[in-house]
């Protein structure tokens, strides 16, 4: 089974963010991205950064706007 998506050429499917909160008072970072593996079993998420102190949110994967 094969799990290649050549993240490093191709543009994200999905921008991941980390929110924190609900509605207009939520708070979102963006964490980094992620990509559909080439066989659709799968998503590799590629971090840049970890919400690590006092985690209590989500992580959210969201479609870029082109």
């Amino acid at each position: 089974m094969s799990t290649e998506n050549n993240n490093n050429t191709n543009k994200p499917e999905f921008n991941a963010f980390f929110v924190q909160g609900e509605g207009r008072n939520a708070n979102w970072i963006k964490l980094g991205a992620a990509w559909n593996h080439k066989n659709g079993e799968g998503i590799t998420v590629q971090l840049d950064t970890l919400p690590v102190q006092g985690f209590n949110g989500k992580i959210v994967l969201i479609a870029p706007k082109d």
